[in-house]
């Protein structure tokens, strides 16, 4: 049957959102893209005068592979995608980078483009290490606040 078909094609389909999002090279690319972003934004905001063609023609590359990216990993984790912090906020990272897109001129639009910024941040989420040592600087803080309240 036609719905017995869609089913199964949709069931491959999110086998392989699976296999692809959560494979390594995957999960290299993805970080790659996510420094390389935060280093376009830090070269836009240090050139004078908006509206440099590239940096448009940039964002608009970086935004539609993190689409992509979310709705793989959307795929990929179905129901439980709602459940994770991290996919939250790529979810809302994502769809600012959309309206500042597609409405450039709404005020308080400029402000949701310095929340792009934060793409960053997914680093901690791909990377078990990276939140290894965001969790040990976080430990230590009161110790170091401490040793810096005695001097």
């Amino acid at each position: 049957s036609a719905v017995g078909t869609i089913i199964f094609v949709y069931w491959q389909a999110q086998e392989w959102c699976n296999r692809v999002y959560t494979h390594t090279t995957t999960e290299l690319l993805v970080a790659c893209l996510i420094v390389s972003n935060f280093l376009v934004n830090a070269a836009e905001a240090q050139v004078p005068g908006k509206g440099v063609a590239i940096f448009t023609i940039l964002e608009l590359l970086f935004t539609v592979v993190f689409c992509i990216e979310l709705v793989v990993n959307m795929m990929a984790n179905q129901g439980a995608f709602w459940n994770t912090t991290w996919n939250w906020f790529d979810f809302f990272v994502v769809v600012i980078s959309l309206v500042s897109l597609v409405i450039p001129n709404v005020p308080g639009v400029g402000i949701l483009r310095l929340i792009r910024a934060f793409r960053v941040v997914r680093l901690f989420k791909r990377a078990k290490s990276l939140r290894k040592l965001l969790t040990a600087i976080n430990d230590s803080i009161p110790g170091v606040a401490n040793a810096f309240s005695i001097l």
